[in-house]
């Protein structure tokens, strides 16, 4: 079953952001993750709206872990740590 993960992005530096996205996506993509959508245009219904919203698609919930868990992805936001802000989580955990 797809697991979906939702992550509130507040960017604090756009290039260094942009910078942590072109490593991230190949890392991203090896767990068969795909974008839903994302959007720096978002209208708060309730409470604020971050920088950008997105929603990424993964084969499961293992792989959604295995990508967020992965020593090279924390290793890559350690080192974009500065650059943003994430909350990120996880739906389609209840199998």
């Amino acid at each position: 079953m797809s697991a979906y993960v939702v992550t509130h992005v507040r960017v604090h530096d756009a290039d260094e952001y942009e910078g942590f996205l072109a490593a991230a996506m190949p890392l991203f993509k090896k767990w068969g993750g795909e974008i839903v959508v994302g959007s720096t245009e978002c209208t708060a219904l309730e409470g604020e709206c971050p920088s950008r919203v997105v929603v990424q698609r993964f084969p499961d919930a293992d792989s959604a872990r295995g990508f967020y868990e992965s020593e090279e992805r924390r290793n890559l936001r350690d080192a974009t740590s500065e650059c943003c802000t994430f909350h990120a989580i996880l739906l389609g955990d209840d199998a």
